[in-house]
């Protein structure tokens, strides 16, 4: 993979297709960090205050590379935290040919939950055998309630347990530290089996928490580290919007 050189005629290109200022990437005397980013296409962290326009400048590089993509089954990967990036996407470029073709394959742009569920954990469950019915947290925390016995639901009730209980931690149905009183409920326990039945059964059902997306996806690379190698090749160029909300994980 050779990405794109991105030259003084694409920015003044991309200025002219987002209807900006002619200096907009330049500055008034053509000393501009803004110039310096779009050209720079090795890993760097672009830092600056609210609505200083990093998302412009993003979509601007963005509509430049997709301009010169020449490359069928490889595509350009965005993530987020919401679809803001997306949006102005649409906003800005969707009534381009550049702005249309990285709304659809082989690019990627979305959510990086988004991206977790239909590269990762999605196809990876179906290869499990579980259908794929619904991915919502509250409905299906509601649901494994549900799918408890009225005893279980009882004594939850009585000692005022959350229903985020009922998150599923591992593979294996395990549920991690469930907090019991002033102790940890005995992983041996009937509640605890019964915690366990009732995801097992809402999974088998096709219903999962957001969060376990990434759990799922964690045991597929664990499992096939190669996959790995595979998306990287997949989506040779990444780039991440809102940094600054990214947990380590």
């Amino acid at each position: 993979f050779e990405p794109p050189v991105i030259t003084d005629d694409d920015i003044q290109w991309v200025t002219d297709i987002l209807g900006l200022p002619e200096n907009a990437f330049c500055g008034v005397d053509g000393t501009d960090p803004r110039k310096e980013v779009l050209k720079d296409m090795t890993s760097i962290d672009v830092s600056a205050c609210p609505g200083s326009g990093k998302t412009t400048l993003l979509v601007a590089k963005l509509a430049i590379l997709a301009n010169k993509w020449k490359y069928r089954t490889k595509g350009i990967c965005v993530l987020s935290h919401t679809n803001a990036a997306r949006d102005e996407i649409e906003k800005r470029i969707g009534h381009s040919a550049a702005g249309r073709s990285l709304l659809a394959y082989p690019h990627f742009i979305g959510t990086i939950h988004g991206f977790v569920d239909h590269f990762f954990a999605l196809p990876w469950l179906r290869s499990k055998g579980y259908p794929i019915k619904m991915v919502d947290t509250e409905l299906c925390l509601l649901r494994r309630w549900c799918s408890l016995p009225y005893r279980t639901r009882v004594g939850l009730e009585k000692r005022r347990q959350p229903l985020s209980i009922l998150s599923i931690k591992t593979p294996g149905f395990g549920l991690g530290q469930v907090k019991w009183g002033k102790g940890i409920l005995n992983t041996e326990s009937e509640t605890y089996t019964k915690l366990q039945d009732a995801c097992r059964l809402t999974t088998e059902e096709g219903y999962f928490c957001y969060d376990e997306m990434f759990m799922w996806a964690g045991d597929l690379i664990s499992r096939y580290p190669d996959i790995v190698g595979i998306v990287r090749s997949r989506f040779p160029l990444l780039f991440i919007d809102e940094t600054q909300d990214n947990s380590e994980s």
